[in-house]
C-alpha cells in the first residue's frame, strides 16, 4: 500500500483531478487507520430493541471492513417480514447532492457535495461490505433478539 499526495507550489495550475486526489489521499489514510487500529465493528451505540413487528436501531457509529465510518444520527426502524431469522446490518453509502450551475459539458448542473449516509438492512447472512449489529429470530409467532449473537465492539478510548 502506498500513499501519494499533491505537492503544491507557487504558480501551479490545480485541476479537478488534483483536488479530488487531495481528498482521496486523506480518505484512504483515514480508512487504513481505521482498519489497522480498530478493525470493523460497533464503536458506540447502535443498540437494538423490538417493538411490535419492527426492530429499532439506536443512534451510534460503526466501522466497516473497508474502514468506512458509518454514522446513524437518528433511530432507525426496520419492519420485520415473515421469516425465521435476520441479521441486522449497516453499510456505508454515498450520494451526490447540492446541485449548482455548471459551465462544462452537456449538464447544466453538477452536484457540489458528496453526502455520506448509512443503510440499515435485514439480511439472511451478513454481507462482506456491512457490519452485522444483531440478529433477530421468529419463534412461535414472537420476534426475539438473539442474545447468543455478539457483534464485535471496538474499544477506541
Amino acid at each position: 500500500m502506498t500513499f501519494k499526495r499533491v505537492r503544491y507550489f507557487d504558480g501551479q495550475f490545480l485541476s479537478t483531478s488534483d483536488l479530488q486526489s487531495e481528498q482521496q489521499y486523506f480518505l484512504d489514510k483515514q480508512k487504513a487507520r481505521n482498519r489497522f487500529l480498530y478493525g470493523s465493528g460497533i464503536v458506540e451505540g447502535l443498540t437494538l430493541s423490538l417493538e411490535n413487528d419492527s426492530v429499532i436501531i439506536s443512534p451510534g457509529m460503526a466501522i466497516d471492513t473497508s474502514g468506512n465510518e458509518i454514522y446513524v444520527a437518528n433511530p432507525v426502524r426496520l419492519a420485520l417480514p415473515e421469516k425465521r431469522s435476520w441479521f441486522i446490518t449497516l453499510r456505508y453509502a454515498e450520494r451526490l447532492t447540492d446541485l449548482v450551475p455548471s459551465t462544462g459539458g452537456e449538464n447544466e448542473t453538477e452536484a457540489s457535495r458528496v453526502e455520506e449516509y448509512s443503510v440499515a438492512e435485514l439480511a439472511p447472512a451478513a454481507p462482506d461490505n456491512s457490519v452485522a449489529i444483531g440478529r433477530v429470530f421468529l419463534q412461535r409467532g414472537q420476534w426475539s433478539l438473539d442474545r447468543h449473537f455478539s457483534p464485535r465492539h471496538i474499544r477506541c478510548r
